[in-house]
């Protein structure tokens, strides 16, 4: 069998791998038309301000659409790399049987370029569908009158053009990936479960708790929005992750040892939610400065309807984007714990006992993660709301929107580990 034909032989056997990947790219393509479209929709600025040449100063729903665009690509890069470090035992096989760098390479491009092709094909008439319930709900949202089918060629050339040099870009990826990963790290890379403390400069654990949560008091006395999203920004960046790494395991092995020690079940799921949560801090990280910003910016332009518009919609296709990059970097750290998973089994533990450890597991994981997102962006709205500035329901809604994009993914991301890990028992 050719390399081409057991790259697609195996992409089909292995499909629950690239499932997310692949989900991830069709959003990717469908958002990457939908903003590149924006960008062209005149209709859109005909309520903004008139400059000094008689043209509207489109300048900033301009830059959020494309900065918008460039984000949702982003995430590609971080799904991939996910992608990637789910093949390492193929990778390895290949290795060990002397297979040559570049049929490696092009095991893993054959792979990516059906994963793109299918994006490609699913994407695009997606974006279409979706192009006029946007311009209806910006609509309303600005009180522009919006045409509902208003498609650019441009915005249909540009998205396949993107697509091409992401994948493109995706391939120097997979290519450094290989050369760079001996067969030794790439076989031993999916059992490494501990984190080398990496700091240059220790600092004590209370200060990353006090750098997370003290600007939130400053949030609410200061309402000025860049104000609010600056010490937003600076908590999150360097308080979150060594929150996540330095302070949440102490935290832990406190409750581990004193309420803990004799509950088999919370013993277990709480050393999964530890490991979890350092795995994936990077891109909780991401999600919670992103939902911060947006609704910080939907503050700062509350009064002004175009702007707002754009915004509110860059906000909703980002939150949807990372939440799902989260959720597929959750399953594939999940991936390695069949083994563990087995050999609890074997232990005694009974299915049921097993499927309350991944429940509370992912209870706990999301649970942080929207406490966190709650406080924070709570903080945010509340004193505009007290003011009478902004109504609660506005509030409400674009705090839904990411409760709803985190619950969404943790039901498939539970339900899809669950299944994964129990498969087989009775």
């Amino acid at each position: 069998m050719k390399i081409g034909q057991f790259s697609l032989y195996m992409l089909g056997k292995e499909k629950r791998k690239a499932f997310f990947y692949t989900l991830t790219c069709i959003f990717s393509v469908m958002a990457t038309f939908l903003f590149i479209n924006m960008i062209y929709n005149e209709a859109l600025y005909g309520g903004l301000h008139i400059n000094n040449y008689g043209q509207a100063n489109k300048i900033l729903p301009v830059m959020v659409s494309f900065l918008t665009t460039v984000l949702i690509v982003a995430v590609n890069f971080f799904a991939y790399n996910f992608y990637l470090n789910s093949q390492t035992k193929e990778i390895g096989i290949f290795m060990l049987g002397g297979t040559k760098s570049f049929r490696i390479f092009k095991y893993l491009f054959v792979q990516n370029l059906v994963i793109f092709g299918i994006a490609l094909v699913v994407g695009l008439p997606l974006g279409a569908l979706l192009i006029p319930l946007t311009n209806l709900y910006m609509g309303k949202l600005s009180s522009i009158d919006i045409p509902l089918f208003n498609y650019s060629s441009t915005a249909f050339f540009a998205t396949i053009a993107i697509m091409l040099l992401t994948l493109i870009y995706l391939a120097i990826v997979a290519t450094g990936f290989i050369y760079r990963n001996e067969i030794k790290e790439l076989i031993g890379m999916q059992k490494e479960m501990k984190k080398k403390d990496g700091r240059m400069l220790e600092l004590p654990a209370t200060l990353y708790t006090v750098l997370l949560f003290m600007p939130i008091l400053m949030i609410i006395f200061i309402r000025e929005p860049e104000i609010t999203a600056v010490m937003s920004f600076v908590a999150v960046l360097g308080g979150f992750k060594g929150f996540c790494r330095y302070v949440v395991p102490k935290w832990i092995l406190k409750l581990q040892r004193r309420y803990l020690i004799t509950h088999k079940l919370g013993l277990i799921s709480s050393a999964n939610f530890h490991q979890l949560l350092v795995q994936g801090c990077s891109i909780m990280q991401i999600f919670l400065i992103i939902c911060i910003f947006m609704n910080t910016y939907m503050i700062n332009n509350v009064d002004n309807p175009t702007y707002l518009a754009v915004i509110s919609v860059s906000y909703i296709m980002l939150t949807i984007s990372v939440a799902m990059a989260m959720g597929y970097k959750i399953l594939l750290e999940t991936n390695h714990r069949e083994i563990t998973f087995k050999h609890l089994y074997k232990l005694g533990y009974t299915k049921n006992e097993l499927s309350q450890i991944i429940r509370q597991e992912m209870l706990a994981l999301f649970g942080f993660v929207l406490g966190i997102l709650v406080v924070y962006i709570g903080a945010t709205y509340l004193p505009y709301v007290l003011l009478g500035k902004m109504s609660i329901w506005f509030m409400l809604w674009n705090m839904g929107i990411f409760i709803i994009a985190l619950i969404v993914v943790g039901i498939y991301g539970y339900r899809t580990y669950q299944k994964t890990m129990l498969k087989g028992m009775r």
